[in-house]
């Protein structure tokens, strides 16, 4: 089986009927991503991704979240492989001072200073993948997060926070959302999103109160949100009591 095969055969069975069939299909998809992640750029992930996160159907929702989890943890996986070449990057001349001591062979030294020069080009290309993937899935993954579903709502705050702590895109586009997040009923949000505000405010003063008046109207949209699911509920608590009266 070439690359090209597997990834074939995910699609093939995630495009069947059975619902369990598709979401295990999904997740292992998700894994075969981490490791090629320029598929994640094609059109045909995209439009298989976007699909997922568009459907807001309550059915849909376990799809939604494995496809916010797989790019998640793409990010995160990113963010290993990149730390563990600047750490042998940075290891190197160490590497390479010894070597030209014990063998005194110019030929010797020249080499590693070749392999410390392929590290530094393979994190580049890992993080210019990477800038171009949060950049391509940023704004439906950002809009996703306008959800009563509180699920949903918390894998798309971590996406943020792997994209915000590589600084793979500009933060700016983050702030309105990161506003709403901080008036979310679950605390987790709620305190990662303040963090992410005070973290952008240190490093870029002044930024936040570009976007403030954004921010206050994605808040209303979320509590809006918010608001029908309770009335919702709240209904269906009340009619069986309702019929009972009657």
């Amino acid at each position: 089986f070439s690359v090209e095969d597997i990834f074939q055969l995910f699609m093939f069975f995630i495009e069947r009927p059975d619902s369990v069939i598709k979401l295990k299909s999904l997740v292992g998809l998700g894994f075969f991503l981490q490791r090629y992640g320029q598929y994640l750029i094609e059109d045909t992930i995209r439009q298989l991704y976007n699909t997922y996160l568009l459907d807001r159907r309550p059915s849909a929702a376990q799809l939604r979240c494995q496809v916010l989890i797989n790019l998640e943890e793409y990010f995160r996986d990113c963010i290993r492989r990149m730390a563990e070449q600047d750490i042998d990057y940075l290891h190197l001349p160490t590497t390479t001072t010894t070597t030209t001591n014990i063998n005194d062979d110019e030929n010797s030294n020249d080499a590693h200073q070749i392999t410390g020069a392929n590290l530094k080009d393979t994190t580049d290309i890992h993080s210019e993948m990477a800038s171009s993937i949060a950049q391509c899935y940023l704004r439906i993954v950002l809009d996703t997060y306008l959800s009563e579903d509180e699920i949903i709502r918390q894998c798309v705050r971590k996406v943020v926070t792997c994209i915000l702590e590589q600084g793979l895109v500009h933060p700016v586009q983050f702030i309105p959302f990161l506003i709403a997040m901080t008036t979310d009923r679950d605390i987790n949000i709620q305190q990662s999103a303040e963090q992410n505000l005070q973290d952008l405010d240190k490093t870029n003063p002044g930024i936040i109160q570009t976007k403030v008046m954004q921010g206050f109207k994605m808040s209303y949209q979320l509590q809006k949100l918010l608001s029908i699911q309770n009335n919702n509920h709240h209904h269906q608590l009340v009619d069986p009591q309702s019929d009972i009266i009657r």
